[in-house]
């Protein structure tokens, strides 16, 4: 397993499942300072900085943010792309 995706692993600490390199993670679990939102370029001797068309996640970038009310974590996340936004949806509520 790599490197990155077993530090991963630790900080979500999902013992039912493990991750793989297809595996995602919502940016809301991310510091801001893991995420770049702007490119920079370099011409003529003066940096420009522009907005990416999809932020990335930086090299090191490691997820650390889960809050204590575990409500938001659900078991199966169906994703579908609606004009390249990712619609995360909840599986609906168990029959008690």
């Amino acid at each position: 397993m790599l490197r990155g995706l077993q530090e991963w692993e630790r900080s979500i600490n999902k013992k039912d499942r493990r991750l793989t390199t297809a595996a995602v993670v919502c940016e809301r679990h991310f510091e801001k300072s893991c995420i770049e939102r702007t490119f920079s370029i370099i011409v003529n001797g003066v940096t420009n900085e522009h907005p990416r068309d999809k932020p990335r996640l930086k090299p090191d970038a490691i997820p650390t943010i889960f809050p204590d009310d575990r409500k938001h974590i659900v078991s199966k996340v169906t994703a579908k792309r609606k004009n390249g936004i990712l619609d995360e949806q909840e599986p609906p509520a168990k029959a008690s």
